[in-house]
């Protein structure tokens, strides 16, 4: 698992995983820094996002405990131990009502189905939060206005959306399709020029960043390969 992002000064930050192990590494140019080392018990699921100016990321380590850490900060931020829940699966990490919100799947031994949970790491858990089963483990997506988040949730190619207000209820949400677009966004009190633009954004910060990955990768392999650098 690996994310790029870019600093003020135009410098890439890379986060990513090797084997049980957490790196970050920076680059100017070709100007490459030493990896620093976050982590040493990483075995699944490593998401993260940028969070009052610092990169936070989620995590479920070897012990099958997860984790909300910070890369400024060696300290824990937020921990759910696995002697108190059957296996966590799949974290999602966002910003809700300049909140971090994590997002994070259990799995039910009895019928395999899933469970998405929510809480807020430096806050703890929503007050009205009903667990959302699925059958199969979905993929999930985001859009947040004011007082209410947008959840989407998609597996093999369907997507269902749920309506999320501050305190963690939630409601079912019909999928969003171009006739009913509008009503959505009346319901959502969202203009409409700026859901779609919100679509747009994610879609294609998504793929800048897989695209800019490739870049990197090559860039790398090309320049620096040659060194048989091994972290």
């Amino acid at each position: 698992m690996e994310t790029i992002y870019t600093g003020n000064l135009g410098q890439k930050l890379f986060l990513y995983t090797n084997k049980d192990r957490i790196y970050l590494r920076s680059a100017i140019d070709t100007d490459i820094s030493r990896p620093i080392l976050l982590g040493t018990d990483y075995k699944d699921s490593l998401a993260s996002i940028v969070f009052r100016d610092s990169i936070h990321f989620s995590y479920i380590n070897t012990k099958g405990d997860l984790l909300v850490r910070n890369i400024l900060d060696s300290r824990i931020i937020f921990r759910l131990p696995c002697e108190s829940s059957p296996d966590y699966i799949s974290t999602y990490l966002c910003i809700f009502q300049d909140n971090l919100l994590l997002f994070y799947f259990i799995k039910n031994p009895l019928n395999d189905s899933f469970l998405l949970h929510a809480a807020f790491p430096y806050k703890g858990h929503f007050t009205d939060w009903t667990p959302i089963p699925f059958l199969e483990l979905p993929r999930l997506g985001f859009i947040t206005s004011g007082n209410c988040l947008l959840l989407s949730c998609t597996v093999n190619r369907e997507t269902s959306f749920f309506r999320i207000s501050e305190n963690g209820s939630h409601e079912p949400a019909e999928l969003m399709t171009a006739s009913d677009i509008h009503h959505k966004c009346e319901e959502l009190s969202l203009p409409k020029d700026k859901l779609i633009e919100s679509m747009k954004s994610q879609y294609e910060e998504l793929r800048n960043t897989a695209i800019a990955y490739r870049n990197e990768a090559n860039k790398w392999y090309r320049k620096y390969y040659s060194k048989k650098e091994s972290v």
